[in-house]
């Protein structure tokens, strides 16, 4: 990716802060800084300087990315990342229905023990871990839904719909059922809310072409995205 390809990819800038729509397909930080198959990479090629990640999306999950420009700003930042300053909202499309809406996913989060995989799954003796989740809009035996992480652990949005029997399109680790439409987990970030000014005080990443292909197979109506911010009364 170039810096031009980059550029058209953010969402909004200050001289503290760049906020990025990540793609589908690449990490956000790689084994070093030399890396080039990351996005912490991309961006440093773009600041033509150091630029610090402060947070961390999986590989197949698109949408916002926030990078530090200053040092300073990344402890700034990690004080109040799980704190209410900060709202995080992710999209997701599903196999399945929740069985309410709108529902709070309230289960415990292990980490798995195994050198150089990342997995987690549902134990009692597993951190805490919440998740708000409603319904935007179904078709047959699947759904658009809006989350909003209240806690923020790995693979959390992931691993809960699983939990509650609506694991997501494409999924491959926390999913038992069988599934071809997509080649990657149907998971957006779609916005952070913060209580910076303007233009941090709302940072959405447009809904992907890729999910929209995948929404229009499935008979997923998609123009409920454009009042989504309406349903985060209920998160």
């Amino acid at each position: 990716m170039s810096s031009n390809s980059f550029s058209e990819r953010i969402i909004a800038e200050t001289d503290e802060i760049i906020a990025w729509d990540k793609p589908p397909g690449l990490l956000t930080s790689g084994q070093s800084l030399k890396d080039p198959d990351c996005a912490q990479y991309e961006a440093m090629e773009y600041a033509d300087g150091m630029v610090w990640v402060l947070h961390q999306l999986d590989r197949d999950t698109s949408g916002v990315l926030l990078f530090a420009k200053k040092k300073r700003v990344v402890s700034k930042w990690q004080k109040i990342w799980d704190s209410w300053a900060i709202e995080k909202f992710y999209v997701a499309l599903v196999h399945g229905r929740l069985k309410e809406s709108p529902m709070i996913i309230d289960a415990p989060i292990r980490r798995l023990g195994r050198s150089g995989y990342t997995e987690v799954s549902i134990d009692e003796e597993g951190k805490p871990a919440k998740t708000r989740v409603v319904e935007l809009s179904a078709a047959k035996n699947y759904s658009l839904v809006l989350a909003r992480g209240l806690t923020g652990r790995t693979h959390q949005i992931r691993v809960h719909l699983q939990h509650v029997g609506c694991p997501l399109i494409g999924e491959e680790k926390y999913n038992s059922i069988p599934c071809g439409y997509h080649d990657r987990h149907a998971l957006h970030a779609l916005a952070i809310a913060t209580d910076n000014p303007p233009p941090l005080d709302l940072i959405e990443a447009p809904f992907p072409e890729d999910l929209t292909r995948v929404a229009d197979r499935i008979d997923i109506d998609l123009s409920v995205m454009q009042r989504w911010t309406e349903f985060t009364t209920v998160l």
